[in-house]
C-alpha cells in the first residue's frame, strides 16, 4: 500500500499524466512534481492551467492527448507555452506515442530540466494559483499512515 500511497497524486486527468509524470520522476530524477496547476505571472495575470510542474527547477511538463489535435487548442497550448516561456518556465510537451517511447522520453525530460533557469522563488517572474482543495496534504498524510501500518507488520 505505501507503494501505492507515494506515488499518488490528486487532480490527475488521464492515465497518460499518470505515465509522463511517473517516467519523470522514477526514471528522469524530478521530484514530486505538482499536477493541474494554475501559473499566474509574477502580477497575478492567470497564464492557464498546466499539466505537470516541477517549482524547484522552473519546468513544465504539458500531455497532449488527442484532445490537444484540433485548431483551436493548438493555438490555446501555443499561446500559453509562449506565456510561460516569457514568465522564465521551461516547457516540454509530450504526445502520447513520444510517452511510449521511455528512452527518449527520459532522455527529453532530462534535457529540458537542465535547460531550466531554477529561479530563486523571489526571483521568479510566476507564481502558482491558490488551491481550492489541496489533495497533496491529504495524500501526504496517508501515505505516511500507511509507512507506519507497515513498519508495525513488518515488525
Amino acid at each position: 500500500m505505501a507503494w501505492a500511497l507515494t506515488r499518488a497524486r490528486g487532480r490527475v486527468r488521464s492515465p497518460l499524466e499518470v505515465r509522463v509524470r511517473t517516467t519523470a520522476e522514477e526514471d528522469a530524477g524530478y521530484s514530486r512534481l505538482l499536477v493541474n496547476r494554475v501559473v499566474l505571472t509574477a502580477d497575478g495575470v492567470r497564464i492557464g492551467e498546466v499539466d505537470l510542474l516541477d517549482p524547484e527547477s522552473g519546468t513544465v511538463i504539458e500531455v497532449d492527448g488527442a484532445d490537444h489535435r484540433d485548431a483551436g487548442r493548438q493555438s490555446w497550448d501555443i499561446t500559453k507555452e509562449e506565456a510561460l516561456r516569457q514568465s522564465g518556465l521551461e516547457v516540454c510537451r509530450v504526445t502520447g506515442r513520444q510517452a511510449r517511447e521511455l528512452d527518449s522520453l527520459v532522455d527529453r525530460l532530462r534535457a529540458v530540466r537542465a535547460r531550466s533557469r531554477s529561479d530563486s522563488p523571489a526571483d521568479r517572474r510566476w507564481r502558482l494559483a491558490p488551491l481550492d482543495e489541496d489533495n497533496e496534504t491529504w495524500l501526504s498524510e496517508r501515505e505516511q499512515d500507511a509507512m507506519w501500518l507497515e513498519s508495525i507488520d513488518g515488525a
